[in-house]
């Protein structure tokens, strides 16, 4: 009976035993890799993920984890973990090579109440073949074009090879339909081309005055022959063009006339967050004539158009594309005309706020900003609309704090001073400040006081 029982507590150990190794093994299984086992067309900057079901309390046996399976040859990596400790990030040192086997051999030692287990799991995969290769095309492929005038293009590079290039100087070149370079420039640049992506490039292509006026009704091509190496420093070059009609019928004295206007937002206006910012403008110049440009929104060209001026010269047009005020702050839109000249517009400045103003809040001048007296106008000065106000009241004083500063009344948010009350500032630092007044004449609070500075 003794012997019995030891029996069949044996039994039962070994039977726990064996369930609970089971399961811890099943515990160590991994849900998913990336790369897939047996994938083709992997990138060469491809970094291995692995996960696994539970945080692993691991060594590596071997802590080289990928080899290439003909010459056994691994790879340096290196090796971090997820801070939940399920995930595991093999990042090679440098990009693995085009059209090679590869493998990654887990083989883990864990540790676990007394059990020591180990786990292995090979996962195969093939990387990009060929050696890299790519092309370049315009958008548009051909324009006309005045001396002196500029025209925004998209270029796209589009990878059809495999692998990884970085393109490092860009050779400008004009010539004739034959070949023949006219004149030339170079530029040094940085743009990164991935396996198997297309990238664009926005940029302005122009017609110099010197070499138009030469060749006025000529067509020519406005080059670029891009140079950079891939990823084992081979040099390569892509070359494109656009065809370029130069206008022989433009009258370049009216370059002058040309003026774009942004009608919408007003400066200083509180637009709410998380609403549609109604961004619109003003052309005027000459009548019927294509007029190329584009919005500048804090500096950045974005939403690129194109339209003709009606018979009094005008054009009217609008951010094509929903624009959202989703970040309080303070922000710019100025309007670019990119042909038949180059012209941008007073940058026009915008308040973004979860909640109404209530007090001024001063834009223009920057604080600190330095003006010269013998300037030929005035500055104006500038602040946000405050919620409820109908006037406001201006002043400027030489001291930050001044009880005895003289206001003067305005009817919106924006002053211009005389060229003489200017002039009788002289030199020296000075400080602005502004009031808000409400239908029922109550002033509000005064905004905190702003510094420039006038010097000879």
């Amino acid at each position: 009976m003794k012997y019995k029982i030891i029996n069949i507590i044996a039994i039962i150990f070994v039977f726990f035993f064996v369930c609970f190794s089971n399961g811890y093994c099943q515990w160590m299984k991994l849900q998913s890799s990336s790369p897939t086992d047996n994938q083709r067309d992997v990138p060469l900057d491809q970094i291995v993920v692995l996960k696994f079901k539970q945080p692993l309390t691991s060594q590596f046996i071997n802590p080289d984890l990928i080899f290439e399976v003909q010459s056994k040859k691994s790879v340096k990596a290196d090796i971090t973990f997820s801070e939940d400790k399920r995930i595991i990030f093999i990042t090679p040192k440098e990009p693995l090579k085009r059209n090679t086997f590869y493998v990654v051999r887990l083989n883990l030692l864990n540790s676990h109440m007394e059990l020591r287990d180990t786990y292995t799991k090979d996962i195969y995969f093939t990387t990009i073949g060929g050696n890299f290769r790519c092309i370049a095309y315009t958008n548009p492929a051909e324009i006309i074009l005045p001396p002196g005038g500029f025209r925004d293009v998209i270029y796209k590079f589009t990878e059809i090879g495999g692998g990884l290039g970085e393109i490092r100087r860009c050779k400008l070149s004009y010539e004739t339909l034959n070949g023949q370079e006219i004149s030339n420039s170079s530029d040094e640049m940085r743009l990164l081309i991935k396996d198997k992506e297309t990238v664009t490039l926005p940029a302005s292509v122009s017609i110099p005055l010197e070499l138009g006026d030469k060749l006025k009704g000529s067509t020519i091509y406005i080059r670029r022959i891009f140079e950079g190496v891939d990823s084992e420093n081979n040099v390569f070059s892509i070359r494109t063009g656009i065809k370029t009609t130069i206008a022989d019928n433009v009258d370049l004295s009216v370059n002058n006339s040309w003026k774009p206007l942004v009608t919408s937002p007003e400066y200083g206006t509180v637009i709410p967050k998380g609403s549609i910012i109604p961004v619109e403008c003003k052309i005027s110049g000459v009548p019927n004539t294509e007029v190329h440009g584009c919005w500048l929104v804090n500096g950045t060209p974005t939403g690129f158009f194109a339209g003709n001026t009606d018979l009094n010269g005008t054009l009217r047009q609008s951010l094509s594309d929903k624009f959202f005020a989703s970040n309080s702050g303070t922000y710019s839109v100025a309007l670019q005309i990119i042909s038949p000249v180059k012209v941008t517009s007073e940058p026009v400045e915008y308040i973004v706020s979860s909640s109404p103003i209530n007090s001024p809040i001063l834009m223009y001048p920057k604080p600190s900003q330095i003006f010269k007296k013998s300037t030929s106008k005035s500055p104006s000065f500038r602040w946000c609309s405050v919620l409820g106000a109908v006037s406001y009241k201006f002043a400027i004083s030489k001291k930050r704090e001044d009880n005895s500063k003289v206001w003067i009344d305005c009817e919106t948010n924006m002053h211009t001073p005389t060229w003489v009350k200017w002039g009788e500032l002289g030199t020296g630092t000075f400080y602005w400040s502004v009031k808000p007044v409400y239908p029922d004449g109550k002033v509000g609070n005064e905004s905190p006081a702003s510094m420039f500075m006038i010097n000879e």
